[in-house]
């Protein structure tokens, strides 16, 4: 009996509820695969769907802290011997995982298992654990000052560079292309057509992150006059961001809850494209949708609004149908014309396929790639790095052009590193916006957004001075206005030549975002940033052909 307790305190697993449902089902297929098969349960509110020896239910709120959990129960957690505690965590937002560290700490567990929604696993021994993240946060407590003076430098410089340029006519660098964006989803068969009339249900599909310059709050809308004609219908929204809660809470005001599916955001997209029998991106601004193809390529039919580049891929009543933004009426009529008439939707549905053969194969976006580094003398077998002061984990369409690029160029022969704030230690980033996030704009009495931008720039210039004289690149393809201005200065000291490929409008969105007028401080700093990287860009490439005409005409920011 000795010594089967033993075998069970080596093996011993304390489970932790900290995050929701997706990543723990990833946390607990890691478990499983493991073999690990004395697992007991610890969550403030039960999780049904495994298999625990024991649970410990306790009610709290918000993160789990050390100082939640009753003296008692972490008395009987100790008694207990785990070995091994695994904590589930999402790398969204800025809450570090150092207080899962703690509460290992208390319960005098041996290891943690730490899994996040990117399948990243990190395993230690709680002390190590520990020592890293003390010593860690040591460094960063001795150049946090620095990274102070210098955000405060950028501001001031920038301040006084926005004044000087007031009124300054700026010109698109030359060297300007067009490569729009593409999909590389496969199915098993081609897809088929299937018309909504002939359905028991209509389902309504929308693929974009949840943030308020998508539109979401529209489609919410056409959806409650849809549904005071009939309740066979169904939106799924395929997507993750901020504006969750609001859209939830949103649709129950609208009385809608119940026809509404948030599905968050996925890595296989192909369920659904086949599952809905119509799209909609409702969306305040757009350069290249990626959305709009990958529904083309599945032999959708879609509507969308007028906005961004959206008018250069669809053809109005041809491969879609075209509604004013902000418009719930016109979404809702554009919906009830492709169920009612069977000839417009296949029509659509068939011209947007062939359009996605014939215009947005990932071939042609690679070919034209290949010739802008052909000509900046960039031959295969060189080292590319493509970069984004995103996170591009969470920008579906960034990230799904960023990838099928990076997959098009290493096929030919190119050595592709992706650069991103997420190679950053999570808890250092996390340190960062809680630091510099939280207290510059108070202090200083600067917008968030500003300080946001100039923390990206940080985290980028870090990284790039870390690896550069590892791992020298030899062309850097940036993805945003930030990175640009995080690397130009050094690319042009290091002799390194700096692609800048558009997707949005920075300046735009952040007005559309924020509701601010066109003569506010933080509209006029986003632009002057998108004006001077268009302008100085030794090679800039466009996603969508609306860009580029505005540009011929001398109108940088949108």
């Amino acid at each position: 009996m000795e010594i089967l307790e033993n075998v069970f305190n080596e093996n011993r697993v304390l489970f932790f509820r900290t995050a929701q449902s997706p990543i723990c089902e990833k946390a607990l297929d890691y478990i499983s695969q493991m073999k690990m098969s004395v697992v007991d349960f610890f969550g403030n509110v039960d999780y049904p769907r495994f298999s625990f020896r024991k649970r410990y239910i306790v009610s709290y709120n918000g993160f789990l802290e050390v100082h939640k959990i009753p003296a008692a129960t972490i008395e009987e957690l100790r008694s207990r011997n785990y070995h091994t505690v695994v904590f589930p965590y999402t790398v969204k937002g800025w809450q570090s995982y150092r207080n899962l560290l703690k509460v290992a700490a208390a319960i005098h567990a041996e290891e943690v298992i730490l899994i996040n929604e990117l399948g990243v696993i990190l395993r230690k021994k709680v002390s190590q654990f520990l020592f890293q993240e003390r010593l860690r946060l040591l460094v960063l407590m001795v150049t946090l000052l620095p990274m102070m003076a210098l955000i405060n430098f950028w501001f001031i410089r920038d301040f006084f560079r926005l004044k000087r340029n007031a009124g300054k006519l700026y010109r698109v660098t030359s060297n300007t292309h067009v490569i729009g964006g593409t999909t590389d989803i496969e199915f098993s068969k081609e897809p088929s057509l299937k018309v909504p009339s002939q359905c028991n249900r209509i389902r309504v599909g929308c693929i974009a992150r949840l943030d308020p310059i998508k539109g979401h709050v529209y489609l919410l809308e056409a959806l409650s006059l849809i549904v005071k004609e009939t309740p066979d219908v169904e939106l799924i929204l395929i997507g993750g961001g901020p504006e969750l809660p609001k859209l939830q809470e949103y649709a129950g005001k609208l009385e809608i809850s119940q026809f509404v599916r948030f599905e968050g955001m996925q890595q296989d997209i192909r369920k659904y494209l086949q599952e809905c029998d119509i799209f909609v991106l409702p969306s305040l601004n757009e350069a290249m949708p990626i959305s709009i193809i990958e529904v083309f390529a599945a032999r959708r039919p879609i509507v969308a609004t007028r906005v961004g580049g959206i008018p250069n891929i669809i053809l109005d009543e041809h491969n879609g149908l075209l509604v004013d933004s902000q418009s719930a009426e016109q979404i809702c009529s554009a919906i009830w014309r492709l169920i009612r008439d069977p000839e417009l939707y296949m029509k659509i549905a068939e011209n947007g396929y062939i359009c996605f053969k014939d215009k947005h194969s990932p071939a042609a976006m690679g070919k034209k790639y290949l010739d802008v580094y052909s000509d900046l003398k960039i031959n295969r077998g060189s080292k590319i790095w493509l970069c984004s002061s995103f996170d591009l984990n969470w920008i579906g369409g960034l990230n799904k052009y960023v990838e099928i690029q990076s997959k098009l160029l290493s096929n030919n022969g190119f050595n592709v590193e992706i650069r991103q704030p997420a190679n950053l230690h999570f808890n250092t980033k996390c340190d960062l916006g809680k630091y510099i996030l939280r207290v510059l704009p108070n202090v200083l009495g600067i917008h968030k957004e500003i300080i946001d931008t100039y923390v990206r720039k940080l985290i980028l210039g870090y990284l790039l001075l870390k690896n550069v004289f590892l791992s020298r690149p030899d062309v850097i393809n940036v993805h945003d206005v930030v990175a640009y201005a995080a690397f130009n200065r050094i690319c042009r000291w290091l002799k390194i030549p700096l692609v800048l490929t558009k997707h949005g409008d920075l300046a735009k969105e952040v007005r559309l975002q924020h509701q601010c007028e066109v003569n506010s401080y933080l509209y006029q700093h986003m632009a002057e940033i998108e004006k001077y990287a268009y302008s100085k860009a030794q090679c800039l490439i466009a996603v969508d052909e609306e860009s580029m005409s505005r540009f011929q005409k001398g109108l940088i920011v949108s």
